[in-house]
């Protein structure tokens, strides 16, 4: 839920200001306390073991990584990546993830997807292993086909 409609909806309602929110000193505090806010909300107490953010340079592309808690259930997120071309600014963002999924067999799988401002979810398909890097150079390569 997290992943796939808070912070999506949280992000485009104000892309400038929770841009900064994420680039200054209090985003973990504050990703921490809405990740909890879902957990009330969903009258369930999620663990924030785990949640982790880092700022990211894509060429010439920024934005945040947002590493989640480990995904239970289909289609949890193991990471989210807000981008934004330098030139353009947050309201050109893109939110990338990285879902935890399972193959036909029952085996555990990623999955590529986007949100876009107008509610949109793309799905890429198949992605790398849930670690930052591979997902990072996914990433690289989603926006740079536009």
């Amino acid at each position: 839920m997290f992943a796939h409609r808070v912070f999506p909806r949280w992000f485009f309602e104000d892309p400038a200001a929770v841009a900064q929110v994420l680039s200054g000193p209090e985003a973990l505090p504050h990703l921490i306390a809405l990740w909890k806010e879902v957990g009330m909300a969903c009258q369930e107490s999620l663990a924030s073991d785990g949640l982790a953010l880092e700022p990211v340079r894509l060429d010439d592309w920024q934005g945040v990584l947002i590493r989640l808690p480990p995904p239970g259930e289909v289609p949890e997120a193991h990471f989210l990546c807000l981008v934004w071309p330098s030139s353009k600014g947050p309201e050109a963002a893109r939110i990338v993830t990285l879902e935890h999924s399972l193959d036909l067999q029952g085996e555990k799988r990623t999955v590529l997807g986007e949100w876009r401002s107008d509610g949109a979810h793309l799905n890429f398909g198949s992605g790398p292993e849930a670690q930052s890097k591979p997902f990072l150079e996914a990433v690289q390569r989603i926006i740079g086909k536009g």
